[in-house]
């Protein structure tokens, strides 16, 4: 009767190779998310400049305002494009930047943000 039961589990293989899948998904998603969280302040920023802004220059103010409470560097209000209407009133504020994220060694990630506040 001995032998005939057979152990099952993970091997000593089988975990190492789970744990480096599990590290080299883990790793880029923890280095990506505060590049997410900028995104999302970007956005809202753009969304302040064209719901403040009656003109060119007051949205380019009113986000500059925003960014500033929400911490954003990699925009300002001089780098968006902003579309006005024949009277002049924002119609549209757009935002296009590029973000480069070192993973791992001479590896990077390179995500193009880009955004329209309507």
């Amino acid at each position: 009767m001995r032998g005939s039961r057979r152990e099952s589990g993970f091997s000593l293989l089988g975990l190492l190779v789970t744990v480096l899948l599990a590290v080299g998904v883990f790793v880029p998603l923890v280095k990506v998310v505060p590049s997410l969280l900028e995104y999302q302040s970007v956005k809202r920023a753009a969304y302040q400049a064209k719901t403040d802004g009656s003109s060119v220059q007051t949205a380019i103010a009113a986000f500059d305002r925003q960014a500033l409470v929400d911490g954003v560097q990699v925009v300002r209000g001089r780098d968006l494009d902003i579309q006005t209407n024949a009277n002049g009133a924002v119609d549209s504020v757009r935002f296009s930047y590029r973000r480069e994220i070192l993973l791992y060694g001479p590896i990077s990630l390179a995500i193009q943000y880009s955004g329209t506040a309507q």
